[in-house]
């Protein structure tokens, strides 16, 4: 009798475990942007990097405009002088390297 309570106590631990184990699997690594795999978030920011790059590259520097790429989308938000400057970002965004879209949310002071 003992033996089977501790064979029945082995098999839930056993079946706990595996469990476990297939959550852990499941979750995979997480970038805390859902369906998104590490090489897309890291191919995010580095689309990102070039592009904040380019806009400080030039003579206005842009420095009140917040650039995110989620999935290879840049996404610009801020503000700039002119319709010209807002123009101007989303060109230089457009023109970067690995990148499908360009939504535009800049305001023009």
């Amino acid at each position: 009798m003992k033996i089977l309570n501790k064979l029945k106590t082995f098999s839930v631990i056993l079946c706990l475990a595996a469990a476990g184990m297939v959550l852990v699997t499941a979750s995979g690594c997480s970038s805390g942007r859902p369906h998104e795999t590490l090489s897309q978030d890291q191919e995010d920011r580095d689309i990102t990097s070039r592009v904040e790059s380019a806009l400080h590259a030039t003579d206005y520097k842009f420095s009140d405009v917040k650039v995110e790429t989620i999935k290879r989308t840049v996404k610009l938000s801020g503000s700039v002088d002119t319709a010209a400057h807002k123009d101007e970002v989303a060109l230089l965004a457009q023109q970067g390297v690995d990148v499908k879209e360009v939504t535009n949310h800049i305001t023009v002071k």
